[in-house]
């Protein structure tokens, strides 16, 4: 009972948040500085909540609060949701909520604004923590070994890529190099810029 005694303690002293959904809840900053919410229970939306710093007002934020979608994404200041039968857009930058109860409707609104992505449209769903490589970090934790020898083998070679002579080992090393900076910065722009194109 003695070893249970600080695990109890422990599991009570954390804020319920952290355990409602486990690894599937997520609260994410949306580029405007405001917060997309999921609690990680089986069937429940997403819901979007207008940030401290938004100028929006106490109505239009308990307005917010009450949006529920399944899919999103970011055009322009905007985030554009959808669930199979409803469609809403919501301003992050001048604070404003759209409801539309009829697809057809909220598809012409969104042809006669440009709200629709020419190149990419990057949808997201309760899956958006992840689709933003979020689970790297978590990852990069358990495979620790693993990230050791990466980490390890890229300051090997850029060390020794200036005393190495054979030329296919310089040309694999290089080769190594590159495509693990490749790999980080495109990890990082996909992270730091959600918006579609």
């Amino acid at each position: 009972m003695k070893k249970l005694t600080p695990l109890i303690l422990l599991l009570i002293s954390l804020p319920f948040a952290l355990l409602a959904g486990g690894l599937s809840s997520f609260q994410e900053p949306t580029p405007y500085g405001n917060t997309v919410y999921y609690d990680g229970s089986a069937g429940a939306p997403i819901t979007f909540h207008f940030g401290e710093s938004s100028k929006a007002s106490d109505t239009l934020s308990l307005k917010a609060a009450g949006t529920a979608f399944s899919d999103f994404y970011f055009y322009k200041g905007f985030l554009i949701a959808e669930t199979d039968t409803t469609g809403t857009i919501i301003n992050e930058r001048d604070p404003e909520i759209l409801f539309f109860k009829d697809k057809r409707l909220f598809s012409n609104y969104l042809n006669t604004h440009n709200l629709k992505p020419k190149i990419w449209t990057r949808w997201y769903n309760k899956n958006y923590d992840q689709a933003n490589f979020k689970s790297f970090v978590f990852l990069a934790f358990f495979f620790f070994p693993v990230t050791l020898v990466l980490i390890g083998l890229a300051i090997y070679f850029l060390v020794s890529l200036k005393k190495t002579k054979t030329t296919g080992y310089k040309t694999f090393k290089k080769i190594y190099l590159i495509a693990l900076m490749a790999i980080a910065a495109l990890i990082f722009l996909l992270q730091t810029f959600p918006q579609s194109i």
